[in-house]
């Protein structure tokens, strides 16, 4: 496993005269912590981020502290695109760009890293912009319930997916599944030193049901349900997988969202 580490390592080295190119923060930078609210519903983060990006380890340091502070209602997941992202088929578990990555930062039109979008109607922001937009998007009252729960069946080595949604009032929109794994061990720039072993979390791996997700309707409290299911990457670890599943609108962005582990 080290050697293939190091390898990955060798590849973000070469592609170091990007590092000028990053979302520059000072070093002496702060994320204060947002005064105690109550949170209305599960928001959506959409960090976009890399393993060249310098400056992009103090947005994962944010995002923690924001997930310590709101737990469950905070749903963040970790896009790498872009010129910052590492790319390789030969060890997949190492390098950490997916396809859609580029596709869903070409769409918000993401040009500095890290960035974040907010429930899709916040950004891109950049990291210290963030508190403000998701203290209000937390405060913000949503008619759409939806849970879901996620199983790993050994026998077709497939993740199967159920997801339940229920609305007070009549709604159309998306329904978009995706797959998340945390507790990665991979190559970062921290500033000026390449880590070789860092730990990556909620990190986008794939998804469910189209890059897009696909349309629902939905009538006012009719219970609404739909299975999925995914085969699991060789690479992926069970233990560290989630499922996130949200419905969002193109113009009012994420109704709601919701998150659970694959058991």
């Amino acid at each position: 496993m080290r050697t293939r580490i190091y390898s990955i390592a060798a590849i973000l080295l070469a592609a170091s005269s990007f590092l000028s190119s990053c979302d520059e923060k000072e070093q002496d930078q702060r994320y204060e912590e947002m005064t105690e609210i109550t949170p209305q519903r599960n928001v959506l983060l959409e960090e976009f981020t890399g393993q060249m990006c310098p400056n992009c380890p103090k947005a994962h340091q944010a995002v923690a502290g924001f997930k310590q502070q709101y737990g469950e209602h905070l749903i963040a997941v970790s896009i790498h695109a872009g010129r910052f992202a590492v790319e390789n088929e030969d060890y997949p578990q190492l390098a950490l760009l997916r396809p859609e990555g580029n596709t869903y930062a070409d769409k918000w039109g993401i040009s500095a890293y890290p960035s974040g979008v907010i429930n899709r109607r916040q950004g891109p922001l950049s990291v210290d912009d963030w508190v403000n937009p998701l203290r209000a998007e937390l405060l913000r009252t949503t008619p759409l319930q939806i849970t879901a729960q996620a199983q790993y069946d050994e026998a077709s080595g497939k993740v199967q997916i159920t997801v339940d949604m229920e609305s007070s009032v009549a709604l159309s929109g998306k329904l978009q599944i995706w797959v998340t794994e945390s507790n990665i061990v991979a190559s970062q720039q921290d500033g000026t030193v390449l880590l070789p072993e860092y730990t990556h979390n909620h990190v986008f791996q794939a998804c469910v049901n189209g890059t897009w997700g696909e349309d629902v309707e939905m009538t006012s409290s009719v219970p609404l349900q739909k299975k999925y299911e995914i085969a699991k990457k060789d690479y992926w670890k069970r233990e560290n997988l989630s499922v996130v599943a949200f419905v969002y609108h193109e113009t009012e962005g994420v109704i709601h969202v919701t998150e659970c582990p694959v058991i």
